[in-house]
């Protein structure tokens, strides 16, 4: 909080300068003592006494004309001159018990804390009573060091002599807290660094003290003139002083912004105290446009608000504006705008709506500007405050909380980074808009006058910049507020009740919907998952082998939905169905010396043909060819089991499944043609006529689905089979000339060639190969360098955002040169895959193992808690290499020298990562081998 200063005033201007004529005597030089070293009220520069209570000092002087001399005294030296006469006052110091003993303090209402400051490593120590552990740094003799002694006696104390060897042991984490006041001595020469490794945002306060001035306790004369020095000072002549003194600023041409930086991801710092998110990058991005250089400055939310409001910070970087601050605020631009909900524990399921939440605890940040608005729509739920949404849901996991509310990217951020995004999901309502504004002071004219439309990121860039931080999809929210904004009470009254549905699908229906090790996957499961995250309604997907046993069941309510489903009018009277999702073409399979002779449903008479039950296309046959001999089969592999054993001569199913089959079963000798004269199927979920409400809800999260969410389906799905030299353009609009303008159909016609050969499979399969050898080591299957260098850069940026640690890992092989040697280089690549495969078998499956180059091996630790994490791995890895290795016929003995290096301490690319590493690696080997080592850590011998 800002350093409250506040002099009253007693007597009027001209009644304080008559009465100090009479008590001042002229002809003396009165003697006031300070300390050197309290920045910003009193300390030396260049020989001269400065600091704001010395401005107070000599303001005084001039217009009293009393003479001064400021001797320069640390505080016992000080307390004792002036107890014995020597000295005539201290210029400003806190009243102690044992200070009150020796000398008269004169009280004023100038105020100055002191606080606890704490490492940015212990963010999660929000209390005194958590520092019990830690050893807290503290001048000797200080007003801290006896406070601690007094009311904390349980707290270890590490003294130093002044505050310089104290911040000196801050910065070196011999201590990783200590005490100090306000602001600490910003002339200390890595005053910045300090800042950073302990912000302001992580500071607890210690105590709240007056300031006074010291005399003696037998002079009246003296006591007199300080009374006149204190009722003598104005708030007006403070202010201007508080401008002067308590600036945050490092440059003075800079422009300074308050942010709370456990706020991610739009306010957080990095691993070296830098700050780093959304708005600080989109104040970066404006610092450039306008030339202008910019300081983060990090506290709190209510510290920034109130040195913004006596214009000790230049802006706030972003907030989420409360009403009723008008008056001392400017909003000067939107930063970004939000969406808050509320997220419960998916095991919660019984909570759909919010009133489900009535007599629970609701977590939700103090100040939030959703907070009234809940409690006065629900007030039979209790809210419980919060500073930062982790410790929200540190409480829900504890059982102290039901649910929490905040804005739905930090919450994104903070379950990611914990690994419980499978743990929580939103309620579909309410969902309130947050608009973050940059804020200053409301007379700062100056400043605001820096800002208007053209100087500002666009909205193009701030949604580059807010996409490099966040890690989910976006649309997806946008898309479902659109969503949500348009259901009906009844609809969400449906909801509420029951928000889950069965889903029946086929276990081997490629492309559309099948298993795989156990999970559905598909074009119809992803679309339906789109229409899950935009509408809240969970599907349980129910698996068959055929298609009559899943509709069998259907009929008899056993399941509630299908995919890709028609409407008959036979089925219209049982089901309910939702608009159209996708138009699937139909297609033919047959030998490839009939392809030239099938081109439409004609074609087709005096052939035995094979179709799925089913199937709308049976109905189309019997019309318009009853002729055709119609083979009914239950699944794709009867079908394709038949026209391999010649029993049937065309096979006609939907064209991307025609395509599938020739992958799945092999039947390269046959070609697939396009039934243009087949309407195509228009697919839509059929719905168990019980759920009335439930087709509309489905219809407008249809409707949120858009055409490049389809595009995306399509690639992840078909990308693997388009026709070599097809060109995307004319299929396009061959595609429109014969009629298919519907969404999905351009789709199919672009990734499902017009003839199927077998050198598709080859290209696939060769690309595949290509793909792989260029990025991987011949010899042992493992990632090449190039890969490594490419994985590890991603990994950083992953890293710095959840900020996390990683660590390198550089392996030579000892002895190897021996083996290769005594037995030859087949047996030294057999002992190379050896390793590789023993190497694989010590890390995560989330790890990275990479042959670098000869008997050099690198491995990437990803997302390790701490740096034991990493020399674990390295003493599990060397334990395994000094046992004998068996390999075919020869057994070998070998080690191994690891050097390791940790992210972000040894480096913040990969290159330096790398060649922290191999250097640490070398030292190793040349002090014994079969050790590990890190920075500053000595070799670990096994």
């Amino acid at each position: 909080m800002l350093l409250a200063i506040n002099f009253f005033i007693v007597n009027s201007y001209a009644q304080q300068q008559s009465s100090a004529s009479t008590v001042i005597d002229k002809n003396r030089i009165y003697t006031v003592a300070y300390a050197e070293d309290s920045y910003p009220y009193y300390f030396t520069k260049d020989g001269k006494a400065e600091g704001l209570i010395i401005d107070l000092w000599l303001h005084f002087e001039s217009e009293t004309g009393i003479k001064l001399k400021f001797v320069s005294l640390n505080y016992e030296q000080a307390i004792e001159k002036i107890s014995l006469g020597e000295i005539d006052f201290h210029a400003g110091l806190i009243p102690t018990a044992e200070r009150s003993k020796q000398i008269h303090i004169e009280p004023s209402s100038l105020s100055a804390k002191s606080y606890f400051y704490l490492s940015y490593r212990m963010r999660d120590v929000r209390s005194i009573s958590g520092l019990k552990p830690f050893t807290i740094g503290a001048v000797e003799s200080s007003v801290e060091s006896d406070y601690i002694k007094s009311n904390y006696p349980w707290l270890a104390i590490k003294h130093y002599p002044n505050k310089g060897a104290m911040y000196k042991a801050a910065l070196a984490e011999d201590i990783l807290a200590f005490a100090d006041d306000n602001e600490g001595d910003r002339l200390y020469f890595e005053y910045t660094s300090l800042r950073k490794l302990y912000p302001l945002a992580n500071r607890l306060t210690l105590l709240d003290r007056k300031i006074g001035i010291g005399t003696s306790l037998s002079d009246p004369h003296l006591i007199a003139i300080a009374k006149i020095e204190i009722q003598r000072s104005n708030s007006k002549s403070i202010k201007g002083l508080e401008r002067k003194w308590h600036q945050y600023k490092n440059d003075s041409s800079a422009v300074t912004l308050g942010y709370t930086p456990n706020n991610a991801p739009y306010m957080a710092q990095d691993s070296k105290g830098e700050a780093q998110g959304i708005f600080i990058d989109l104040w970066r991005a404006w610092a450039k446009k306008n030339n202008q250089k910019v300081e983060f400055i990090a506290v709190s939310r209510q510290e920034a608000l109130s040195l913004v409001q006596n214009q000790l910070l230049d802006f706030h970087a972003g907030i989420a504006f409360a009403k009723g601050n008008e008056e001392y605020y400017s909003r000067i631009f939107p930063i970004y705008s939000a969406i808050a909900q509320v997220y419960v524990a998916k095991k919660n399921n019984h909570i759909k709506v919010m009133s489900d939440l009535n007599g629970h605890r609701l977590g939700i940040y103090d100040e939030s500007p959703y907070l009234e608005s809940i409690q006065q729509r629900y007030p039979e739920i209790e809210l419980v405050k919060f500073f930062e949404v982790k410790r929200m849901i540190k409480a829900e996991r504890e059982g102290e909380i039901t649910a929490f509310i905040a804005s739905v990217d930090v919450i994104e951020t903070e379950i990611r980074k914990a690994n419980l995004n499978t743990v929580y999901r939103r309620l579909l309502s309410p969902r309130y808009d947050i608009h973050f504004d940059a804020i200053s002071n409301i007379q700062n004219e100056d400043l605001i006058n820096l800002f208007n439309n053209d100087q500002i990121p666009s909205d193009e860039e701030r949604q580059i910049i807010a996409d490099s931080w966040l890690e989910y999809d976006q649309s997806l929210l946008l898309n479902s507020s659109d969503y949500m904004a348009d259901l009906s009470s009844e609809q969400i009254k449906f909801l509420s009740k029951k928000s889950q549905f069965d889903v029946g699908i086929l276990d081997s229906y490629k492309p559309f919907e099948f298993l795989d090790n156990g999970e559905p996957k598909g074009i119809h499961i992803d679309i339906l998952n789109l229409i899950a995250q935009r509408t809240g309604v969970e599907f349980n997907y129910k698996f068959y082998p055929s298609w009559n046993l899943l509709y069998s069941d259907y009929l008899n309510n056993k399941t509630d939905l299908i995919l890709g489903m028609t409407p008959t009018k036979d089925r219209k009277g049982t089901m309910h169905f939702t608009k159209e999702y996708m138009s699937i073409p139909w297609g033919v399979i047959g030998r490839n010396s009939l392809n030239d002779e099938i081109d439409n449903v004609d074609s087709l008479h005096g052939y035995k043909v094979a179709i799925p039950y089913g199937y709308k296309a049976i109905d189309y046959l019997h019309k318009y060819q009853p002729q055709i001999q119609l083979t009914i089969v239950d699944t794709i592999e009867e079908g394709a089991k038949l026209l391999t054993e010649g029993e049937i001569d065309l096979y006609i199913d939907f064209h991307p499944v025609l395509t599938n089959m020739v992958i799945d079963y092999s039947i390269n000798t046959f070609g697939i043609r396009y039934l243009t004269d087949i309407p195509p199927e228009l697919n839509h979920i059929a719905i168990n006529n019980k759920y009335d409400q439930l087709a509309a809800i489905l219809n407008k999260g249809i409707n949120n689905i858009s055409a490049a969410d389809m595009d995306n389906i399509r690639d992840f799905w078909l990308r693997s089979i388009i026709k070599e030299g097809l060109d995307r353009d004319t299929v396009v609009r061959t595609s429109l000339q014969v009629g298919f303008i519907v969404l999905f159909v351009v789709a199919c016609i672009l990734f499902w060639a017009y003839k199927m050969r077998t050198e598709v499979n080859i290209r696939r399969v060769l690309e595949e190969k290509l793909r792989h050898t260029a990025s991987h080591d011949l010899l042992t299957g493992l990632a090449n360098r190039g890969l490594f260098a490419k994985l590890l850069s991603k990994n950083i940026l992953l890293h710095k955002r959840q900020e996390q640690i990683l660590a390198v890992l550089f392996i030579d092989i000892d002895g190897f040169k021996a083996v290769n040697d005594s037995f030859g280089h087949n047996v030294g690549d057999e002992l190379l895959i050896e390793i590789g495969r023993i190497l694989q078998s010590s890390v995560r499956e989330s790890d990275l193992v990479s042959r670098f180059g000869g008997d050099e091996f690198l491995l990437l630790l990803n997302n390790i808690h701490n740096i034991e994490g990493a020399t674990t791995v390295a003493q599990k890895i060397i334990n395994l290499l000094s046992t004998p290795i068996q390999l075919k016929d020869h057994q070998v003995n070998i080690g191994a020298s690891i050097g390791i290096s940790i992210y972000p301490n040894d480096g913040t690319s990969e290159e330096q990562l790398i060649e922290a590493a191999d250097t640490l690696m070398y030292k190793v080997k040349s002090t014994g081998k079969n050790s590990y080592l890190l920075n500053d850590l000595t070799p670990k011998a096994d």
